[in-house]
């Protein structure tokens, strides 16, 4: 017999090993009910996401984005391009900056034209998770599973910028459907294989951190002795399919990997942001999560494959050290939070009004800033602008050449001399450094533009009158604004 904890959670094996004997219990609801579901929450979400989407560009990892690898002549630039930055020279999401320029050379230039690729694919993310949960838990525990993972801020955030990590979700949550579904089948479509196939080779074109998903998955085909030469086939075209798309940066890409330091808050963040980030949500769904992990131990599957993503993101993190490592990384994991709960209401719905307060607290954790635009970036740019007209000499430092690049050309950096051979220096608002020193007292005018990443502007010169209204500095003021050299730094 079960225990009382155990009549709560319905443990991996029965997701994953009997899916047969789950349905006759559960009673899932039916294919319309579950689809309907998935449409119309995907459908909300897509909206939503969609609320205030042409503000401007305060991202600065979007405005790098759109100036370097979408803002560009030819098609093709996302597969080649790299950055001058010394530790950062590389872009890490081909797939999406391609897919997004194609956008750009049909002749959607604005912000909101950009901004639904990456609120679409959030969005199919959270309808394909609430129908799946749907079908196998039930209606209501469906609409938690999608419900949990729109509201998530993380992904909210990045799915409502100009970033990859919702295709990423995606990727991962289709695959995974698509995995079992070849799984719980006897003789899977050829349509299914080429399908998960397919899918797979998006994940890892749109950023390698999409690898462990892959490994996840492939463990657990291997923990169930279900692999074959057509699983071995269809793992290898996704590797070469996927990977494929970084021939000609991938030299760059490994070359600006290192950079030296622990980030030694990455567990503690990550854990939070996945969770919700609000403490009563993170406290909610932690809950449900642990009493999933507590029974994970009767699946061999779940617990090796849990063992190789754990293995991969801990080596990643204290021996490889990436530039710039963050939760955003590992953000895929953000629907398993979703299906746990869905597991804990399919057996106990009074969960349900636990998930609706932690959904309460996520989303009051987000609505005073849903549609507050940060023109920092642009009045920035427009500072800029104005000095080059005075043939004025603009320089960039600790990465203030890249934060402006969506909306102007990218400031040389600091020349030979240093600031003596600048009249205006654009930095990000970072730790200081003793260079700042010598900065504001050659410079002595300053301007700072506030947001979600601070710009400061200094000058030899007083600024304020340099100042242009944002407004007429659009993305397409300058149709390339960063001068790429094939060879190099």
């Amino acid at each position: 017999m079960r225990g009382p904890l155990q009549q709560v959670i319905l443990t991996p094996e029965e997701f994953v090993e009997a899916p047969a004997e789950i349905s006759r219990e559960r009673r899932p609801a039916s294919t319309r009910a579950t689809v309907a579901l998935g449409t119309a929450m995907g459908v909300v979400t897509a909206a939503v996401y969609l609320v205030g989407s042409g503000r401007s560009i305060g991202d600065v990892d979007s405005s790098v984005t759109v100036g370097a690898f979408v803002k560009t002549p030819a098609l093709v630039d996302p597969l080649r391009r790299t950055l001058d930055v010394p530790g950062f020279r590389f872009n890490n999401h081909p797939l999406f900056s391609l897919i997004e320029h194609t956008v750009w050379s049909a002749g959607f230039h604005s912000e909101t034209a950009l901004r639904i690729a990456p609120a679409v694919f959030g969005a199919l993310a959270v309808g394909l998770l609430a129908t799946a949960c749907a079908r196998r838990f039930g209606v209501i525990a469906g609409f938690c599973a999608g419900a949990i993972l729109a509201t998530n801020p993380m992904f909210a955030f990045l799915s409502r910028e100009l970033r990859d990590y919702s295709l990423v979700v995606l990727c991962a949550v289709a695959s995974t459907i698509l995995l079992f579904r070849i799984l719980e089948q006897d003789e899977p479509r050829a349509r299914t294989r080429v399908g998960y196939s397919l899918v797979v080779a998006a994940g890892l074109a749109t950023h390698l951190w999409f690898a462990p998903v892959l490994v996840a998955q492939a463990v657990v085909v291997l923990a169930q002795r279900k692999s074959d030469r057509r699983w071995i086939a269809q793992w290898a075209v996704a590797t070469v399919l996927g990977l494929g798309i970084y021939i000609r940066i991938a030299d760059a890409m490994f070359h600006g990997q290192r950079n030296g330091f622990s980030n030694t808050s990455f567990p503690t963040k990550a854990a939070r942001l996945i969770l919700g980030h609000q403490w009563l949500a993170v406290a909610i769904l932690g809950g449900f999560v642990v009493c999933a992990i507590a029974l994970s131990s009767h699946s061999r599957a779940l617990r090796l494959a849990s063992l190789a993503v754990g293995a991969m993101v801990a080596f990643v993190w204290l021996a490889i050290q990436p530039q710039g490592l963050g939760p955003r990384y590992i953000i895929w994991l953000v629907p398993l939070v979703g299906l746990s709960a869905a597991v804990v209401v399919a057996r106990r719905p009074w969960a349900a009004v636990l998930v609706g307060v932690a959904l309460i607290a996520m989303v009051a954790d987000q609505a005073p800033n849903w549609s507050t635009s940060s023109p920092n970036l642009a009045r920035a740019a427009a500072i800029l602008d104005a000095a080059r007209a005075r043939d004025l000499r603009v320089c960039g430092y600790k990465a203030g050449q890249w934060a402006v690049l969506a909306y102007t050309t990218s400031p040389m950096y600091l020349p030979p001399e240093g600031v003596a051979g600048c009249d205006v220096v654009v930095e990000m608002e970072l730790p200081r450094t003793q260079y700042d020193d010598v900065i504001r007292a050659q410079l002595p005018y300053v301007w700072r533009e506030p947001g979600r990443n601070p710009v400061v502007v200094f000058s030899r010169t007083a600024i304020r009158p340099m100042i242009v209204p944002p407004r007429e500095l659009s993305l397409e003021a300058h149709p390339n604004t960063y001068a790429w050299r094939p060879s190099g730094p």
